[in-house]
Order: structure tokens, then C-alpha cells, then sequence
């Protein structure tokens, strides 16, 4: 139902698992369908987000949800140990040598609950990244930048989940960004080699339909302000 990232220390990730769980209780759960229609949950509190696995279908995605739900307050925590783990994160190692590509873009668009995200797209309009949402347009393009620096300065992992779906994760510091889900692991690690080759000079710009809008607005003719009716004079 969820598997988290990585943490340094037991004790680190003991808290967590306790945080987690009143996340799930105060938090709000949001389905998610990616370009290839896989679909996964975010959980968001405050400032944690957590990434729920990928399912074929949303039925399967919002039965998760409810699973969580139901059974993350009272799950007991169990002492497992390495040699019997089977570790969902694959050997990877990002490529050194890329040719740049500066006709990638970054895409900010108004969401359907009036907030804001971003979308990384190669010059041949594969999507490439997504991003969660943000208050407002000006902190949407805030994290563009950081996601820009990011890409450079992080580490990308290759990681498999239960369903055998195949994802990058890029890591830099305490952020964490979710790539897209795929079938196959050499999908997951070309869509790594195109962030890395488009993300440093792609543009920022509006979505399509954005400026639709604003073209729209711009063209409406001006409302002719209505006049008062005029006063009459008692005699």
C-alpha cells in the first residue's frame, strides 16, 4: 500500500512511520493518473507528501486509499532484517555524458482546484516530469528553479513496485521528485537521460490552454459601464 523512502537512522525511521501515520488521519489523499494512465495516490500534510504505489485502474488506486485508511493507525511496526528484505530500489547510475537540448520547456498551468503546477516536456512533447501543486503561479515557478538546480545536484534511483511498474526518483537534500511509471525498466531510465538532457535550458511558459484564456480575455470588449438612472425632483 505504501513504501517509503530511504532514512539514515532506525530511530529516524521509526518517526517517521509515527508521523506517517497521523498524516494519514489529518491529511488529504488525491488520485493521480500519469501519462501512461497508471495511477497512484499522494498524501499531503503540510509540507510531507507521500506517493502511494501504481495501479492499472483508479478503482484499485482509491481501494488502496481506503486500505491505508483502515489499517495505518493500528499497524504494529515488525523488526525486519536486510538479508530478507527485497529491496524495491534497483542499481542505477545516471549518465555523465548527455547532449544538452535546449528545446525542452517547462509548462505552468492552473489546476482544477485553482492551484498551480508544472510539467517538464521534451522537444518532442513526451511528458517527463509533473509536478504536485502549488498556492500560487510565483511558487510554482519558484520550484521550477529548484527542480532545474536539482536535477543536477541530486541522485536519480531506478525503483520497482509491487506491481512491477518502473519509476525514477530524484533525491537532493529533503526533496524528493517521482518520475512517471513504466513498463519497462529501460523506459524508466531513458526518461532519465531526457530530464537530464532538457531540463538546464528548457523555457518556461504557459500552458496552452492558459493562454487561450488570457488571448480570450484580452479580445472580450469592454463592459460599458451602466448608467444611474436619473433623479426626479419632487415638487
Amino acid at each position: 500500500m505504501f513504501d517509503s523512502l530511504e532514512y539514515k537512522s532506525k530511530i529516524n525511521l521509526e518517526n517517521a512511520v509515527e508521523t506517517f501515520k497521523k498524516n494519514v488521519v489529518d491529511g488529504e489523499f488525491k488520485v493521480n493518473e500519469d501519462k501512461n494512465g497508471f495511477f497512484n495516490y499522494i498524501l499531503r500534510k503540510g509540507n510531507a507528501v507521500y506517493y502511494g504505489e501504481s495501479y492499472d485502474t483508479k478503482k484499485s488506486c482509491l481501494s488502496s486509499i481506503e486500505s491505508v485508511k483502515k489499517f495505518a493507525e493500528t499497524a504494529v511496526n515488525v523488526p525486519m532484517y536486510d538479508d530478507i528484505i527485497e529491496s524495491s530500489k534497483l542499481e542505477f547510475t545516471a549518465p555523465t555524458k548527455y547532449r544538452p537540448n535546449s528545446s525542452g520547456k517547462f509548462e505552468i498551468r492552473k489546476t482544477e482546484d485553482d492551484m498551480f503546477a508544472f510539467s517538464l516536456f521534451a522537444n518532442n512533447g513526451q511528458l517527463l516530469f509533473d509536478s504536485l501543486d502549488y498556492k500560487t503561479k510565483a511558487n510554482a515557478t519558484n520550484a521550477v528553479e529548484t527542480f532545474r538546480k536539482n536535477v543536477y545536484s541530486g541522485t536519480f534511483s531506478i525503483v520497482k513496485d509491487k506491481n512491477n511498474f518502473f519509476k525514477y526518483i530524484l533525491r537532493s537534500g529533503n526533496m524528493a521528485y517521482y518520475g512517471e511509471s513504466y513498463d519497462t525498466r529501460q523506459s524508466a531510465e531513458n526518461s532519465v537521460e531526457s530530464v537530464l538532457r532538457f531540463a538546464q535550458n528548457a523555457v518556461i511558459a504557459a500552458a496552452k490552454e492558459d493562454d487561450a484564456k488570457a488571448k480570450t480575455a484580452a479580445k472580450a470588449p469592454a463592459k460599458t459601464p451602466a448608467k444611474a438612472p436619473a433623479k426626479t425632483t419632487k415638487k
